[in-house]
Parts: C-alpha cells; structure tokens; sequence
C-alpha cells in the first residue's frame, strides 16, 4: 500500500484521533494548528458507545478514567435549591443517561491525545499555522483522481498532499474553501445560545452531581463539579422573542467575549437562585467561551481531496451529548477505510460517508423544539416540567432507562466496523 502524505486542519479531538490511526496504517500526517498552543480550556465533555472502544483500543483508556471529572450525575433544582429530580449516571455498557461515565473536560482530553500522537513517527504538529488556499494537483500518490496544493497563512512554501483533512470545527475554514460555501449554508438552528466559564471557587459544597435550574424566560443555569474544586457554569438561553431577540444575540456572541459578558449579565441578573454568585464569576471568568447550538448538515462529506471530520462535517449540537463521540468514530472510520482502500482515496471517501453520513443523521435526529421543551419560557412551564421529572425519577431504574432513550440518540446503536490494522507499527 502506497504511503498517503496527509494534512488535518485542527488539533481538537478528532484530529489527533485521525493522526493516531493515520500513523497505524503507516501514512505521513500533518497537523495544523491556528493557534499558538493547545486550548485548554473548555467545558465537560462525554464519551459514549463506540467511541469509548476507540479509545480502548488506542490504549488510552486508563488515562481517560483517571481524567474524568466523577460527576455523579445530573440533578433539577428549584429556586430555593431544593432538588427535584435526581438521575444518576450510568456506566457505558447499561446505555444512556444525562451523564455519561465517561466525562471529560474538553481540555483534558486534548491533552491525553495530543501526548498520545506528538511523539509518533510520520505525524507533524504545526501550531501558529492554517491553510489559506486550496487548489487540485495533478502530483499524487494514489491511483485515481488528484491530490491538494496548500498555501499557508505563514510564509511557509507550498506543498502538495494527497488528502485534506477538515478537522476545524463547526465553523470551519477549511470547508468553506473546499465547498465555497459559508457555515450557514450548512446550519439547522435552534433558536439557542450557550456561554461556558470557569468558576474559581465551589458553589455546590462539595456536591458531585451537576445542578441544572431553569428561570422564566427561557434561561438555563447548570453548574458542574470540578476536580480542582471550581465550578464549570453553562448559561444557556432560549430565543423565545422571535426573529428580533434572535438576530440580538447572534449579534451579541459574534461581537467577542465582552459583547457576549454584557448580554448574558444583562439577561441572567435576574434569573434567581445563584444568580448573584453567578454572574460574579461571569464577570471575573477568563476563559468565557459562546456559541449558538447549531448543527452542521451536509449533503457530501468530501468535495474532491478534502473529506470533512467531526463537528465540520456533523455536528450535533450539545444537546444530544455525542459531538464528541461522532468525532472520534468518524476518525477511526475514516483511517480505516483508507487502510482497506489499500491507496484508493477515492473509494475509501466514499465509503466513509456511506457509513458516516446515515449515522450522523440518526444522531441529529433531535426535535427542533427539543431546545425550547427543556428550557420552559414560564414559571408554570417550569413547575410543570419539575413535577414530571420528579415523577419519572421517582420511578427509578428501568422506566428512567425508557424515558431517558427517547430523549437521547442512540450513541450505542452502531456497530463499529473492522479493520485490518497492522499489528506491528512503529511509534
């Protein structure tokens, strides 16, 4: 089999997954980082299903758990914080919950994969660098079609690869040159908006569980565990004003973290419970981080040479907990399929989005309204929706199993393909 000379925009997790088994099947791989070092920062989260064999089988797993924030499980709160519902989390093999065994800070788990792959022979990390063109290349090392000449950002000459990798995330730039389209051609909204910050002190004294809070309005507190003792808050909040209240907030989250800071205050100030602990470590947090929940949702995984990885491809929003498991499956399933191609890029692509496609789909297949469901825009909404939860809790074990799968995606219905991946390679 001919060696692939491969370039991945990105080094988030599905990138350094990618190199990992890249470099089993023996291929040269380039990884390409904008920033000046590896992101840190970021909120918990989960591996699920077959995602957590992958990282068995990289050996990683061990590393994983001892990273793993230990949140015990997710529990609704009122304003007085009196706990409503409880569920706890369940181990991998007994299906979904809320809470996933296996959670993670974001930051945590780049680490793992980065020190995973850094040392690995034929795998090159560039930080400080992306790609500012494409353009097809006759030169190639594989049988059919033509590779990719890259121009960089820098003043890096040019040079040619066989494969493009897009790995850069919901927004990525890499995709926009390839299908010269911009993100929003791409993205089914859900009228939804979420900020992350780090919290330098415990509010939940010394709780495990995760403490969700809904306030009127459609707004969302939760504040999580963390292992160093502080707090991860995620503010979420719903567009329930129509086409005016949300062009106000996309404008408020894309004019940066100051911008993003003033809204947020303003909107959660008065939101009750912790509010006033809250919002001053909003105004303290340095690592304030904003998105709109949105997926991504793309007819074709690849447009020539350049083949589309985790949330650039598929992304499914946090509200169905499997971003992060569709990036690492879609990786391994991605190398795999160029191994068994034995050179042929372009059947092995096809055959990646044959499996991918279909199966991204089944996971984003959320109800729109799911968002504005959870997060209720009155206070009856939410006394309402409190009480059936306490019901459903106080059912226990297998009704909560039921009830629990017809909120989420089937993250554990997918039958993670083979691969003959050489049992001897060089690190």
């Amino acid at each position: 089999m001919p060696q692939l000379s491969i370039l991945i925009s990105g080094v988030g997790i599905a990138g350094p997954v990618l190199a990992y088994w890249l470099h089993r099947a023996g291929h040269k791989v380039t990884i390409l980082e904008r920033d000046a070092s590896l992101r840190s920062s970021g909120q918990s989260i989960d591996l699920r299903g077959v995602a957590v064999d992958i990282i068995k089988l990289m050996s990683i797993e061990p590393a994983v758990r001892a990273k793993t924030t230990s949140e015990a499980g997710l529990a609704f709160v009122d304003a007085t914080d009196k706990i409503r519902a409880l569920f706890p989390s369940r181990p991998n093999d007994e299906g979904q919950s809320f809470t996933a065994e296996y959670e993670i800070l974001r930051g945590e788990l780049v680490e793992i994969l980065f020190s995973a792959t850094k040392s690995l022979s034929n795998v090159q990390y560039i930080f400080s660098e992306s790609i500012a063109s494409l353009s097809s290349s006759s030169s190639s090392s594989s049988t059919t079609s033509s590779a990719v000449e890259v121009s960089f950002s820098s003043s890096r000459a040019p040079q040619t690869f066989d494969l493009v990798v897009a790995a850069d995330g919901l927004d990525s730039k890499t995709r926009g040159m390839a299908f010269a389209a911009p993100t929003k051609s791409y993205v089914r909204s859900f009228d939804c908006w979420a900020a992350y910050f780090t919290i330098d002190r415990s509010l939940l004294s010394g709780q495990e569980y995760c403490r969700w809070y809904n306030a009127s309005g459609g707004r969302c507190v939760a504040l999580r565990p963390d292992p160093a003792g502080r707090t991860r808050a995620n503010l979420c909040l719903i567009n329930h004003r129509g086409k005016e209240g949300s062009e106000r907030l996309d404008k408020a989250f894309k004019a940066g973290t100051e911008g993003m800071r003033e809204v947020l205050l303003e909107e959660f100030s008065s939101s009750g419970w912790k509010a006033d602990e809250v919002m001053q470590g909003l105004r303290e947090a340095k690592d304030l981080y904003g998105t709109e929940l949105a997926q991504i949702r793309v007819e074709e995984l690849y447009r020539g040479r350049v083949v589309l990885v985790g949330d650039a491809g598929y992304c499914p929003t946090p509200l169905t907990g499997m971003g992060t498991s569709l990036a690492v499956t879609g990786a391994y399933v991605l190398a795999g399929e160029l191994l068994r191609a034995e050179g042929d890029v372009d059947a092995a692509l096809e055959k990646y989005q044959g499996i991918m496609l279909p199966y991204a789909r089944k996971v984003q297949d959320i109800p729109s309204s799911l968002p504005k469901i959870v997060n209720p825009d009155s206070r009856w909404a939410i006394e309402l929706q409190l009480l059936i939860f306490s019901i459903v809790a106080f059912l226990r074990l297998g009704m909560i199993a039921e009830w629990v799968k017809s909120w989420l995606p089937a993250g554990d219905q997918f039958k993670l393909p083979q691969y003959p991946w050489p049992q001897k390679f060089e690190t």
